[in-house]
């Protein structure tokens, strides 16, 4: 059974090579071209993101050690060593404010990630309103004062709305009889 299967696979691979198209780099299976590119702005992030792991794996080290420096700080000043159990304290402290150096670095790291995405926003929305009012500029240049001017509106509101009368009394003929 497993050979019979193996052998079948090598045979449509084979076929695949012989048979199939060829796709060029950075070609998707239907053979259009992947255009997403890594930008500064993804690198950036993606550097960010990945310091921020570093600095989490870093203090879980220190609360590791800091959880170590307590239970020999215990022992010690069970064993009446009271000079190393300070010095062990000392060490603790200093471990304490490392890992409040860190959690301001975390947070000034989240904070400059947020930051950059946020920003990316704006930009993607700004993008959108040039564009919005570019195409508004466009429009209003196509028409003209003068036209606006010229054309006689009363008879144009007239007109549509005896075309909206006409195209009721079609789709409702039983309301058209009742009410003229």
């Amino acid at each position: 059974g497993n050979l019979r299967y193996s052998h079948r696979l090598r045979e449509r691979a084979a076929m695949g090579i012989l048979f199939g198209k060829k796709r060029k780099r950075g070609e998707d299976d239907q053979g259009t071209k992947n255009e997403h590119k890594i930008t500064d702005k993804d690198k950036a992030v993606l550097d960010l993101k990945r310091q921020k792991i570093k600095m989490k794996n870093y203090k879980s080290r220190i609360n590791a050690m800091l959880n170590k420096e307590v239970k020999m700080a215990k022992q010690l000043i069970k064993q009446k060593k009271k000079k190393k159990a300070l010095l062990v304290l000392k060490k603790k402290k200093y471990l304490e404010t490392l890992v409040v150096r860190t959690d301001k670095a975390l947070l000034n790291v989240e904070k400059l990630v947020d930051s950059i995405e946020y920003a990316s926003m704006q930009k993607q929305i700004f993008d959108a309103m040039k564009a919005g009012n570019e195409c508004l500029q466009q429009i209003n240049s196509e028409i003209s004062v003068e036209e606006v001017k010229g054309v006689d509106w009363r008879h144009c509101g007239q007109k549509l709305c005896s075309s909206v009368r006409a195209e009721r009394r079609i789709q409702t003929p039983h309301l058209a009889r009742t009410t003229t």
